[in-house]
Order: C-alpha cells, then sequence, then structure tokens
C-alpha cells in the first residue's frame, strides 16, 4: 500500500520593492544638454543681398530712366516687401529653433529621467511534505539503490 507525499498548504504571501534609479550621467548626455541651436546666419545676408539687388537695378546701362520719385517709391515698395520675408523668415527659423530647443530638452529629460525599478522581492509558497507509508519507504529505497548500482 503505496501512499501518497502529503501537501503542506502555506499562506502564500510575496513582497516586491520599488524604488527609482537614476541613469548615470554620461559624456554624450553632457553634451546633448549643453548644446544649443542656433538660427540660420544666411537669412539676414539673403535679404541684404536682395536689397543691393533692387538698389542696383535702376543703375541701367541701356539707357532707361526713371524719375527720382518714380525710382524712390519702387525702392519703398520693394524694401518693405523684403522687409516682411524677411521677418516671415526670422520667425520660421525662430520657430524652428524653438523646436530644436524643445526637443533637446525632451530627449535629456527622457535620459536623465529617474527609472522605477524593482529592488527586491521576498516571499513563500507551499511546500511538498513527503507522507509516511511502505510506498514511499520502498521507491525511496530503490532510488537509493539505483543510484549505488550507478557508482
Amino acid at each position: 500500500m503505496s501512499s501518497k507525499p502529503k501537501t503542506q498548504q502555506l499562506p502564500y504571501q510575496q513582497t516586491n520593492t520599488y524604488g527609482y534609479q537614476t541613469p548615470p550621467d554620461t559624456k554624450d548626455v553632457e553634451t546633448l544638454r549643453d548644446w544649443e541651436p542656433s538660427m540660420s546666419p544666411s537669412t539676414p545676408f539673403a535679404f541684404a543681398r536682395a536689397k543691393n539687388e533692387l538698389h542696383d537695378s535702376f543703375n541701367n546701362v541701356a539707357g532707361a530712366h526713371t524719375t527720382p520719385a518714380i525710382r524712390d517709391a519702387i525702392i519703398r515698395s520693394g524694401e518693405g516687401e523684403l522687409a516682411m520675408g524677411q521677418a516671415q523668415a526670422t520667425r520660421e527659423d525662430m520657430a524652428s529653433v524653438n523646436g530644436q530647443k524643445f526637443g533637446q530638452l525632451a530627449t535629456v529629460a527622457e535620459l536623465t529621467n529617474p527609472k522605477l525599478v524593482q529592488t527586491g522581492s521576498s516571499g513563500y509558497n507551499s511546500q511538498s511534505v513527503p507522507g509516511s507509508g511502505i510506498g514511499n519507504a520502498l521507491i525511496g529505497g530503490a532510488a537509493q539503490a539505483g543510484t549505488m548500482a550507478l557508482m
């Protein structure tokens, strides 16, 4: 007559502990943190060149002349359009710089943000306790004899 191992039910309890871990500050993160985006330096030069071209357009070698009043009106109108274009280009450039700065700050924040990690775990569960009886003794003895025979 064999008996099955008895199982003793122990209360199950597990405790996990968590904490924040700050990532290391690397040279790459420092470089990214110190980076400053900049506006395109070519914008003012491009509009200065266009303004010079506007003024030079009245130096006509073919002999076509305009009155000083018409020339001044055309120049004022052209300079006004150039000023509006330059202001728009500067605003667009600044919006690009602001977007780059936001991306930089968001990336640095993500790279340096403390991460929630599991710092420990403990607990216990049910375990089997060998039962009593002749069947377990026979199985245990046979296993022991088999182990001795292999040696």
